[in-house]
C-alpha cells in the first residue's frame, strides 16, 4: 500500500512537472515571438513598413499562448491564476533580456529591481503550495 501511494504521488509529480517544462518552454518561446513582432518596427525597416503583415504573426503567437496556458492549468490542479502571474514574470524577464541583447537598452538599477520582483513572482507561484 505505501509503495502504491509511495508511486503515485511520483507519476503525478513527473506529470506536473513535464507539464509545466511544457508550459514554460512555450511562454518563452510565445513571449520572445510577441517582443519581435511589437518591437522589431525599431530596428528592422521592414517589419515597420509593414504592419498589417507583422500582425498576422499574432496567430501563431496567440496559438503557443492558448496551449501555454493549457499546459500551465494542467500543471497546477486546473487553476489558471498560477499561469497568469507566471506568463507576467516571464514576460518581464524575456522583454528585459531581449531588450538588452538586441536594442542595447541597459540593465538600470529599477530595471533590475523588477526583474528580481518577476523572479520573486515566478519562484512564489512554482514553490508555494
Amino acid at each position: 500500500y505505501h509503495l502504491n501511494n509511495w508511486t503515485f504521488l511520483n507519476i503525478q509529480h513527473i506529470k506536473h512537472m513535464r507539464n509545466f517544462i511544457i508550459a514554460l518552454i512555450l511562454i518563452i518561446i510565445g513571449q520572445s515571438l510577441a517582443y519581435l513582432q511589437l518591437q522589431s518596427q525599431f530596428f528592422w525597416t521592414w517589419a515597420k513598413n509593414n504592419t498589417l503583415l507583422m500582425s498576422l504573426t499574432g496567430i501563431p503567437i496567440s496559438i503557443l499562448l492558448i496551449y501555454f496556458t493549457k499546459y500551465c492549468a494542467l500543471s497546477f490542479d486546473g487553476q489558471v491564476w498560477p499561469g497568469r502571474l507566471i506568463g507576467f514574470a516571464v514576460g518581464a524577464i524575456v522583454f528585459a533580456l531581449l531588450s538588452h541583447f538586441i536594442m542595447n537598452e541597459p540593465f538600470t538599477p529599477k530595471t533590475i529591481v523588477c526583474l528580481f520582483l518577476a523572479g520573486g513572482i515566478l519562484l512564489i507561484q512554482v514553490l508555494w503550495k
